[in-house]
């Protein structure tokens, strides 16, 4: 997985990037980035903000390494947000939509 570098955006295919995020780069059809804040932090933004612009949440789950999936659905479209805990206050975010 590799560390986003470039200068983080606002917002990525309509999904909005945290404020705090500290770097971030756009992949094919995914964007990561790195956010100083907790891994609840990360969930609490994605479920409010996404809700505002219509988005469900249908699903989340914890995985190995302190990982975090949550797949939100809004008409046919469909975009996952996965969180790892990089280190005791960095998390990494990676979106696909």
């Amino acid at each position: 997985m590799p560390i986003p570098v470039g200068e983080p955006a606002a917002e990525w295919r309509e999904i909005p990037i945290m404020p705090e995020a500290v770097a971030g780069e756009e992949g094919e059809g995914s964007y990561a980035f790195t956010v100083k804040a907790s891994a609840a932090d990360v969930q609490l933004f994605y479920e409010e903000e996404l809700a505002e612009l219509g988005w469900s949440l249908l699903a989340i789950s914890e995985g190995e390494m302190n990982a975090t999936i949550m797949i939100f659905q809004k008409g046919a479209e469909v975009a996952s947000v996965t969180t790892f805990l990089l280190d005791e206050e960095t998390i990494y975010v990676f979106l696909v939509k």
